[in-house]
């Protein structure tokens, strides 16, 4: 049902292994589905979190040191950034899709409102070239390892065959990449906007990619304090 990104990808992973990071790096917005948990109790051996570290901050007009940032990229993070406050606000997920419209353009459907733990997207028109999904991660809970993707996300999206961006309540922006199997930061906290409730936990800091292994050790090692 799904189309594969099309835009740059092999561009952006050159250049991230270069290491010419400049203001981008890579981020994680997936869709969630009603049955799959984000915002999930931290410290439950049950659950599994997808963690991904900060690269760096970047706003939607960044340039790297090689020229202007993933058009896709900067589309998302500028949408995410708008809708973010409402997501925080009513302290529930909100998710849709990006696509390519007819004409070729970027576009993206309406945000659609999720619960807390999960969103259901609204289709897209017939013609639309999906090229990724995205959601929130609502507003900030010490209880819960909200600033990464969840396992969850990160799944629902490959299933899919889709990338999926995620903002998170301290204002990061994640990508899960399909192709890599791997999820990564976009921009780190701040990137957009941030929960005012929100407070970072030094001793459980994101690393800065994941395979779903990585993620289940992270998992594991998940205490719950800061």
């Amino acid at each position: 049902m799904f189309k594969n990104r099309i835009l740059g990808k092999e561009k952006i992973s050159n250049f991230l292994s270069g290491g010419h990071f400049g203001h981008l790096a890579r981020l994680a917005v997936s869709v969630r589905y009603e049955q799959a948990g984000k915002g999930i109790p931290r410290a439950r051996g049950a659950y599994i979190v997808v963690a991904v570290a900060c690269l760096m901050s970047i706003d939607a007009t960044a340039q790297s040191s090689d020229g202007p940032m993933e058009e896709v990229d900067a589309f998302a993070i500028k949408h995410l950034d708008s809708i973010q406050p409402r997501s925080i606000r009513d302290r529930a997920e909100y998710c849709g899709l990006f696509f390519h419209d007819s004409q070729g353009q970027l576009a993206a459907t309406p945000a659609r409102k999720g619960g807390p733990d999960g969103c259901t997207p609204e289709i897209g028109p017939d013609d639309a070239d999906i090229i990724a999904s995205y959601h929130t991660h609502g507003a900030f809970s010490p209880e819960a390892d909200t600033e990464v993707p969840s396992v969850d996300d990160l799944t629902a999206d490959f299933m899919e065959g889709i990338d999926g961006y995620v903002a998170t309540p301290g204002g990061r922006v994640w990508l899960n990449l399909l192709e890599e199997e791997i999820t990564v930061e976009l921009c780190g906290p701040g990137c957009i906007h941030t929960d005012p409730a929100f407070r970072p936990c030094p001793a459980f800091e994101p690393e800065a990619e994941y395979t779903i292994k990585g993620l289940v050790e992270r998992a594991a090692e998940d205490t719950g304090e800061c």
